[in-house]
C-alpha cells in the first residue's frame, strides 16, 4: 500500500514538472518517455494512456537468425499485456534519449534493457515518435528493435 502511495505522488510530481516552465522541450520529451517506461514498469494504464496517443502505432523488429522481421501490435494488444497479472516480475531500464525535435514533432532514440526477474531477457532501442499537444507531449508511434546477444546492463547514469 505504501509503495502505491508514493507512486500517486511520484505521478503527480512528474505531472507538475510537465507543467512546469523551468523544463526545456527536450527535457519535457524524455519526461514524457520515461513516464511511460515508469508505467509499463508499474502495470499503470491509466498512466500509459496519459502519455499516448489513442491512434498509436506499435511496431517490433527482430531478426530471427535469416532475416529482419517486422511485427505490429495494437495498443488495446499492449494495455491487455501489462494489465495481466503477473507471476514474474519483468522491468525495462532505459538509457537517456538522443532527442530530435522541431517543437511539434520530435523523435526519441533510446537503449534499453529488458529484464524478467534480474535476467537480461533482450535489449534494443525503442524509437518513439511524438507530437506536441495543448496537454503535452504525446508518443503516436513506438518501434523497438529486439536482440538477444550483446545484451549489458545499461550505465546508472542513463547515457
Amino acid at each position: 500500500m505504501l509503495r502505491r502511495i508514493l507512486y500517486i505522488v511520484a505521478q503527480l510530481g512528474f505531472v507538475a514538472i510537465l507543467n512546469g516552465q523551468n523544463q526545456t522541450v527536450p527535457e519535457q520529451i524524455q519526461s514524457t518517455v520515461d513516464a511511460f517506461i515508469d508505467a509499463m514498469n508499474n502495470n499503470d494504464t491509466i498512466a500509459i494512456r496519459k502519455v499516448i496517443d489513442p491512434n498509436i502505432g506499435l511496431l517490433t523488429v527482430f531478426h530471427d537468425g535469416k532475416k529482419n522481421i517486422l511485427a505490429a501490435e495494437t495498443v488495446d494488444m499492449l494495455l491487455n499485456e501489462i494489465a495481466k497479472p503477473k507471476t514474474q516480475i519483468y522491468r525495462e531500464e532505459q538509457g537517456a534519449c538522443s532527442i530530435e525535435t522541431n517543437g511539434i514533432l520530435a523523435t526519441a532514440w533510446c537503449k534499453y534493457v529488458f529484464y524478467q526477474e534480474n535476467r537480461i531477457l533482450h535489449c534494443g532501442i525503442n524509437a518513439y515518435q511524438l507530437y506536441k499537444t495543448k496537454k503535452g507531449w504525446k508518443i503516436i508511434q513506438i518501434t523497438d528493435s529486439r536482440q538477444t546477444i550483446n545484451c549489458n546492463p545499461l550505465n546508472t547514469e542513463k547515457n
